[in-house]
C-alpha cells in the first residue's frame, strides 16, 4: 500500500483508541459501511490496506474527530496558477 494508507491507518487507529473503541465496536457502529469488519480494518490501521472516502468520512465523527483530521498534511506550498 501507500505512505498515505499507513499515515491514515495511524492516525485512524490513535484516533479510535483515544475514543475508547474496539474494532467490534467500530463494526457494529458501521454496519451499513463496505469493509468496516475488525479484520478489514485491523489492515487499514496497518496500512496494508486502503481506506475509501466513505470509510473515512463515516469512522472520524464515531472516533470524535474530522475526515481532514485523518488524512495526510499537505507539505506542498500553496502556489496560484
Amino acid at each position: 500500500m501507500t505512505d498515505t494508507d499507513s499515515i491514515v491507518g495511524a492516525k485512524a487507529k490513535r484516533a479510535r483508541d483515544a475514543a475508547g473503541l474496539s474494532l467490534r465496536d467500530v463494526s457494529r457502529a458501521l454496519p451499513e459501511v463496505p469493509g468496516t469488519d475488525p479484520s478489514a480494518m485491523s489492515e487499514r490501521e496497518r496500512g496494508s490496506r486502503s481506506w475509501t472516502v466513505e470509510q473515512v468520512v463515516k469512522v472520524a465523527p464515531l472516533y470524535g474527530v474530522s475526515p481532514a483530521s485523518l488524512l495526510p498534511e499537505n507539505d506542498s506550498e500553496d502556489t496560484d496558477p
